[in-house]
């Protein structure tokens, strides 16, 4: 893992992110640090009644410079902030951010997501679950997913959400390891076992699990109530004072997606602990 990007609205949310992603990229010795912010077009009218729905050239120019001038202040406090060996390229995209984001991760092979966010009413619940529902859903690469107040650290006891109902894949075994690897991270694995004990495949799938984990300390967590997984897991992480939850997402069409309630998302809006997204095909 080597390039880390971190989308910022300059918001005190993303601006904790930013520093969340600078002490992994100084502690970790990564090479590169991106910062991007995105927007979409506005139309902009010079007179007429729409023109009280939309922006003047002016107030276009205003927010356009605004942009450029907090993205300037912020390089010059990471500039001040990184190791001299991290490189710092910072980005504004005229695009839906997903978009943005994912076609700079794949131009510039960036290895980790960073997006904070920090929840407090019911309004601005239901728009931060609006962009973690567009993180999860349409970013192709992993996403972690900062709440406003995680502590800045590098993650070195992990739990991983786990239903046990199929076996992880290559791809996804690959990126679990890239991570596990670099963080030096112990793993605790949290299973919901409503029944007090697991079926036949069930335990296969989990002696499997422990043979690919067993370099991280492995061990495995039967929750032995009827709660939901995310409130198992969130509760759980809380408890044993865990830095980071893994969920693994796996996506879907979008009339799968009107049927399938989504741990990952459930995951994410009511954890006080940092969550890594991997998606699954």
């Amino acid at each position: 893992m080597k390039r880390i990007l971190v989308v910022t609205d300059f918001s005190a949310a993303a601006g904790h992110a930013v520093d969340y992603a600078c002490n992994l990229a100084n502690q970790l010795n990564m090479e590169h640090l991106f910062i991007l912010n995105t927007y979409e077009s506005v139309p902009i009218y010079d007179s007429g009644e729409a023109g009280s729905l939309a922006l003047s050239m002016q107030e276009a120019d205003a927010l356009e410079e605004g942009r450029n001038e907090e993205l300037r202040l912020l390089k010059e406090r990471l500039m001040l902030q990184l190791n001299p060996a991290v490189r710092l390229t910072t980005l504004i995209i005229n695009n839906a951010l997903p978009a943005a984001v994912n076609q700079l991760c794949e131009e510039a092979s960036v290895d980790l997501v960073v997006m904070g966010f920090k929840p407090r009413d019911e309004l601005e619940t239901w728009l931060v679950g609006d962009n973690v529902q567009k993180a999860v859903d349409k970013i192709r690469f992993p996403v972690l997913l900062l709440p406003k107040y995680a502590p800045i650290s590098v993650p070195r006891h992990i739990i991983l959400a786990l239903d046990f109902k199929e076996p992880l894949n290559k791809s996804i075994q690959l990126k679990l390891h890239k991570f596990l690897q670099k963080f030096n991270a112990r793993v605790t694995a949290v299973h919901r076992c409503p029944e007090k004990a697991m079926n036949e495949k069930e335990t296969r799938l989990a002696s499997d699990l422990q043979l690919q984990l067993q370099d991280y300390h492995f061990r495995l967590h039967l929750a032995e109530n009827v709660e939901d997984l995310p409130t198992i897991v969130s509760d759980f992480a809380k408890k044993d004072n865990a830095s980071l939850i893994i969920s693994i997402h796996k996506m879907r069409s979008f009339l799968a997606g009107l049927f399938h309630r989504s741990v990952t998302k459930s995951l994410a809006w009511r954890s006080e602990v940092p969550v890594l997204v991997l998606h699954m095909e």
